[in-house]
């Protein structure tokens, strides 16, 4: 009688030892014990290029937030920094978004904004509509005689309604003509599920 070491196995046990081994090899590699510390990785800065280089993204003060959003909902002062010179026109176009957030989050119901021309949102969002509520003072300095809200040069800014939730907001940048490359444009959507 010749001794092995291993009794012998038949192919069928063979090919599921087999698979059980490399089964638990696999787990142990895609699921490591939580506990074993893994080094950060470090990945590294691309050159300086002094062109291209964006600022430091900072936190942005003039941001939505919603409860700040909810204190002064009612604030006919929404836009006292619009056009500031400690402000850049995105500033300004998000200060623009937050008022129309604020209109989304008190109505809830898209088609309250009287989405159109500048006149015509401007209309609601200085008393015009059922609850007769100033989101925005019509007495602020950067809307006009015909009741449109200008840009820091003095142009109209545009509205472009994309769906009754969501409007681009335009300014025509310094050159006060629209669609050229200084143009600002901001996207303003209803963060707010809508009835």
């Amino acid at each position: 009688m010749v001794l092995t070491p291993f009794p012998k196995m038949s192919k069928h046990r063979v090919f599921w030892t087999a698979f059980i081994v490399v089964a638990i090899v696999m787990f142990i590699a895609l699921f490591p014990n939580e506990r074993t510390p893994v080094p950060p990785v470090s990945i590294p800065k691309p050159a300086s290029d002094p062109i291209s280089k964006e600022p430091e993204q900072k936190p942005d003060p003039i941001a939505f937030d919603l409860p700040e959003l909810i204190d002064s909902i009612h604030d006919p002062k929404l836009l006292l920094n619009y056009g500031s010179k400690k402000t850049s026109i995105k500033d300004d176009l998000k200060l623009v978004n937050n008022v129309l957030q604020r209109f989304w989050l008190l109505f809830k119901d898209p088609d309250i904004l009287q989405v159109g021309s500048n006149e015509e949102i401007i209309r609601s969002l200085t008393g015009n509509n059922p609850e007769g509520i100033r989101f925005i003072s019509p007495e602020n300095e950067f809307i006009d005689e015909k009741g449109r809200l200008n840009d820091r040069w003095g142009t109209p800014l545009f509205f472009h309604p994309e769906s009754l939730t969501r409007i681009e907001i335009r300014s025509a940048g310094p050159d006060q003509t629209l669609f050229t490359a200084d143009d600002a444009v901001f996207g303003s959507a209803s963060k707010i599920p809508m009835h």
